[in-house]
């Protein structure tokens, strides 16, 4: 009923037509869309010129599914204006619901190049829009690698332009002069990897390498190696999709993707890194460092690391390989960041690399550096109790054990700093550490002074476990004494099986690993060998 007709005089002019307006406002709100159509309908019955109002009755309407009588009363307001990217994006969700792939590929193109919107560069990429035709197919690739704030960020005397205004800036003199229309494409860099001049009246260079697939196999900068990131995502390849373009429309948001290729100079740099989560700062950090020469984790790595993450450690995989750029194997590994990098410095090298690379580890709880080199004997149970007997040492820096081996130090298959060695610079000492070719030399050189020097910086370091065997003896007392510290400790040297110390079917372990446990470590061997 009407205010006017309730016995309190007549409405003020406008009055019905706005509660009409706040009514409809009100059921779009609730999800009450049949009535939203009523109340939307009955005001624009007095209001025809109001053009918001027509697209929210639009908006009712496909959401009741009158897609037909949707599109006219989107149709009605893109009479009052036709060139609103809003207006024009949701046309496009219209008809792309309706099967109209066509039609709606025309709206998201003219929704786009009104301002650049993200949505309609998302609709654009999805499937029964891109292959709608070749052409399709090669302008979404090209929106998607055009980034409007990150050009601005070069040019800021076009913030004010329109979005028109800037492309036609960056294709006129943008990229002549080398500016990037996004972080990953390089004008400078790409003209002199592909041979391609970069001079007026030619074709622009970002439009020929997304529509030339013979060039994708090349890098647009020194930060991203499209061969690399093609080799890793053979889907990509077979759909002859541009790497960068892919990259950037939905690499960042699959998290199994290789997210960030880069190319370095030094062949000790080479690396690629995937990130599945944001770091914070309440993290307890796990480097582990696993060699896989054909980039391909065994089962024993990969129980390794799904024990790690059970046990609550925010695990950063450092993969060591053969070629940083060859096909790898990555799909459910418990890890929630990636590193493949050429196997270079062991694994001092792959966790050294990981500091450098990784910001904010400083700032999280704890970082823990770990290895393939031992199994964890108790699972994911003893680890978080390991994770509570780190907390209550009272140490800084906390080693598994302590060894007189060569002179007394603490050994780096497992150690852990804590957050007081963060805030000191602890991490700093680890990034440093050059990359050596020979092992011993690294032992010698690095894992025997690693606690002298993070004890130069005030640090207090220990080790959790020690039994009596190993206090007086000057062997190794993972592989010495391993019985002993089993009773303690939760790590077990697999290089007592590598050496032929003790085999598959020797009792002392057969009661303390399991069956499946040591069937892993044979088979991961064998397969780091080569004899599988």
């Amino acid at each position: 009923m009407l205010i006017g007709s309730q016995g309190r005089g007549p409405a003020p002019p406008g009055r019905v037509e706005s509660d009409g307006h706040a009514r409809g406002d009100n059921a779009r709100d609730r999800g009450d869309w049949a009535e939203a159509v009523e109340e939307y309908k009955s005001y624009l019955s007095l209001e025809k010129e109001d053009f918001a109002i027509w697209v929210q009755y639009g908006h009712a309407l496909k959401e009741c599914g009158l897609y037909e009588d949707a599109q006219r009363a989107y149709g009605r307001a893109a009479v009052l204006n036709g060139s609103d990217p809003d207006l024009l994006l949701n046309q496009g969700h219209l008809s792309h619901i309706m099967g109209m792939y066509s039609q709606s590929f025309d709206y998201y193109k003219a929704s786009y190049e009104l301002d650049g919107n993200w949505p309609a560069v998302e609709m654009l990429s999805s499937p029964n829009v891109m292959n709608v035709s070749s052409e399709s197919r090669i302008y979404w690739q090209v929106a998607v690698s055009f980034n409007k704030d990150y050009y601005l960020s070069q040019n800021e005397y076009l913030n004010g332009c329109s979005f028109k205004g800037i492309i036609d800036h960056y294709l006129s003199k943008g990229e002549l002069g080398g500016y990037k229309p996004n972080e990953y494409f390089d004008p400078l860099f790409f003209s002199a990897s592909a041979g391609l001049p970069l001079t007026e009246n030619q074709p622009s260079l970002l439009r020929q390498y997304i529509s030339s697939p013979e060039l994708y196999d090349l890098s647009p900068s020194s930060i991203f190696d499209g061969n690399s990131y093609l080799n890793l995502n053979e889907d990509v390849r077979r759909a002859s999709i541009n790497p960068m373009a892919h990259y950037l429309a939905f690499g960042k948001i699959q998290p199994w993707r290789i997210r960030s290729t880069r190319v370095i100079p030094s062949s000790a740099n080479v690396y690629l890194m995937a990130f599945r989560k944001k770091i914070i700062i309440s993290d307890d950090v796990l480097l582990f460092s696993a060699f896989a020469p054909s980039g391909h984790l065994s089962t024993f790595q990969r129980d390794l690391l799904q024990c790690y993450s059970d046990a609550g450690y925010c695990v950063v995989l450092c993969l060591n390989v053969d070629r940083f750029d060859q096909r790898v194997d990555l799909v459910g590994a418990a890890a929630d960041l990636i590193l493949v990098r050429q196997n270079v410095g062991f694994d001092f090298g792959a966790w050294a690399h990981a500091c450098l690379l990784i910001d904010g580890l400083s700032s999280v709880s704890s970082v823990s550096f770990a290895n393939d080199s031992v199994a964890v004997v108790g699972g994911a149970a003893h680890l978080r109790k390991q994770r509570a007997l780190v907390k209550s040492s009272g140490l800084d820096v906390a080693f598994a054990t302590g060894s007189r081996e060569i002179r007394e130090h603490f050994q780096s298959y497992f150690f852990v700093m804590t957050t007081p060695a963060l805030r000191r610079g602890g991490l700093k000492i680890v990034a440093e550490t050059p990359a050596y070719s020979d092992k011993d030399e690294l032992i010698h050189k690095v894992e025997v002074h690693l606690a002298d020097k993070l004890s130069a910086l005030g640090l207090k370091c220990g080790p959790l476990y020690s039994v009596a065997e190993t206090d007086l003896s000057v062997h190794n007392p993972t592989i010495k004494h391993f019985d002993a510290l089993l009773d303690v400790s939760p790590f077990f040297k697999v290089q007592l099986m590598t050496m032929g110390l003790l085999r598959a079917d020797d009792a002392r372990i057969q009661a303390r690993l399991g069956e499946r446990l040591i069937r892993e470590i044979v088979t991961h061997v064998r397969q780091r060998n080569g004899t599988v």
